[in-house]
């Protein structure tokens, strides 16, 4: 059975990906085990301090799609 690393259940337990029930457990192992909580505190200021970026399309690109999606439409009416 493949056991993921700690690294692993830190990261996913930060972007709150884990079911609830999992993270309640990782919630437990943060409060008992004072180096796993050091190293989730390294990752949490990490991602903290990576530039907050949004991306746009182009207006272009919103345009081909909208194009697109009109010819299927209108396609799949034929």
């Amino acid at each position: 059975m493949f056991k993921s690393y700690p690294e692993d259940d830190l990261m996913r337990f930060l972007y709150h990906e884990m079911p609830a029930e999992e993270a309640a457990r990782m919630k437990q192992r943060l409060a008992s085990d004072p180096v796993l909580q050091a190293e989730f505190y390294e990752l949490q200021h990490a991602k903290q301090t990576l530039p907050k970026v949004q991306f746009l399309p182009t207006s272009n690109t919103v345009h081909r799609i909208l194009q697109y999606s009109t010819k299927t439409a209108l396609e799949a009416q034929l």
